[in-house]
């Protein structure tokens, strides 16, 4: 066990590392940043100019207010799938940050 604790150790100052932050960072805004080109995609264009807005449709909305009230294990299997997808990110991003094959 002791093996186990220094590897921890080890673990937690490679974490605290503010270059890895900086790299994970990158990932939260590259993940946000998709996903409100995904949103805006999705929305009703109205007026012009300074007068413009986005509308996010009802259906949009009310799907979206669905999966925000569930818990991961409730969602629908192509949910989960999609929230897989985003998750596996972050598990490459922190092998590579930690030196994992």
């Amino acid at each position: 066990m002791k093996a186990r604790s220094v590897f921890d150790e080890e673990l937690r100052k490679r974490l605290k590392d503010p270059e890895v932050r900086e790299v994970v960072a990158e990932l939260c805004h590259d993940q946000w940043s998709n996903w409100m080109y995904h949103l805006f995609s999705k929305c009703e264009k109205r007026g012009t100019g300074k007068s413009r807005e986005l509308v996010i449709p009802a259906q949009a909305v009310e799907r979206w207010q669905r999966q925000m009230a569930l818990k991961y294990e409730e969602l629908l299997p192509a949910e989960k799938q999609s929230d897989r997808n985003e998750a596996g990110k972050f598990v490459v991003t922190f092998a590579e940050l930690l030196g994992d094959p």
